[in-house]
């Protein structure tokens, strides 16, 4: 038999690690999706791959999550409403996005009311004044005043005043008494402060010697004079004879008088002022006024609760 030998050797293996470790730092708003998975929360997360030479490939991944964050804002505002950087002038809802002290988004919702100020115009025509809101005015003009409205927000109100400024005046000439003022008349009796009746003329002539006065209305106004006297002339107010007597008249002055009774003597010039006043018994006498105007003067003279009046005539 054939013999055979066998030659035995040793075989040495070398074992290479391709096993790759490693690691990430990421920062995420809200969630953060890695290896198929979606995470929502800060931490470390290990995956393990196969790299290339196919071995496992173990990384670590250091997560952290940071939020997002959100507000409402309710507001109210007139007219309009700046809220950054823009104006709003309609009440709505609007969204605004900023970004966080984290980096994530911050977002606004703007909840907003605009409510609107209001503009009104009032026509006034009072008599003398006019008084709104405790502000009183005396002069024809334009005016504003400021208020707020049930809304908070400013109100206007433009005032167009129209004083009506009246001021009854009268006038005597001669024994007509008259007033510049232009409106409706009404003559009145100061001594019985009544209205004389049918007296209603821009002038008035009295038939008894008296004291009067006019009212004058406008469309706002209501105005009396002041009352003045006056005398009618031309017709005897009582029962005395024609024995009481004046002469020359007219005359330069001096005027000789015959009384049939004791006479209280009064002459007035044409606008109702004593210039004389004296007792006279029955007689005859001389009056003189020549150091008064040339005009109209009236001669009153009373006796027994009758009177009885005479116009005088200078020249």
């Amino acid at each position: 038999p054939s013999s055979s030998s066998v030659n035995s050797a040793a075989v040495t293996v070398q074992l290479i690690n391709t096993t790759v470790n490693g690691s990430s730092n990421v920062t995420a708003c809200d969630s953060y999706f890695w290896n198929f998975n979606l995470y929502t929360a800060s931490g470390a997360y290990t995956a393990t791959f196969t790299n290339v030479m196919g071995c496992d490939s173990i990384h670590t991944l250091n997560l952290t999550i940071n939020q997002s964050n959100s507000s409402n804002i309710t507001q109210t505002g007139c007219d309009f409403y700046l809220f950054n950087g823009t104006v709003y002038s309609s009440s709505g809802t609007y969204v605004h996005t900023f970004t966080n002290a984290a980096g994530c988004d911050s977002t606004v919702h703007l909840y907003l009311t605009i409510n609107l100020s209001t503009d009104s115009m009032i026509s006034a025509v009072s008599c003398n004044l006019f008084t709104f809101n405790g502000q009183t005015y005396t002069n024809t003009g334009t005016f504003t005043q400021n208020y707020t409205n049930a809304a908070g927000c400013d109100s206007i109100v433009a005032l167009q005043v129209i004083i009506d400024t009246l001021n009854a005046t009268i006038t005597i000439n001669g024994i007509t008494i008259t007033t510049p003022n232009l409106g409706t008349y009404q003559w009145i009796d100061c001594n019985t402060n009544s209205a004389i009746p049918g007296a209603t003329s821009l002038n008035f002539v009295p038939t008894i010697s008296g004291s009067y006065a006019v009212v004058v209305t406008t469309a706002t106004c209501v105005d009396t004079s002041i009352c003045l006297s006056t005398w009618a002339t031309g017709i005897n107010q009582s029962n005395l004879t024609a024995t009481n007597f004046i002469y020359p008249n007219p005359s330069q002055g001096v005027f000789e008088i015959q009384l049939k009774d004791d006479c209280a003597v009064t002459i007035l010039n044409d606008i109702g002022e004593i210039i004389l006043q004296k007792v006279y018994t029955k007689g005859k006498y001389t009056i003189d006024i020549a150091k008064y105007a040339a005009g109209i003067y009236f001669l009153k003279m009373e006796t027994g609760g009758k009177t009885e009046m005479l116009k005088l005539i200078k020249e």
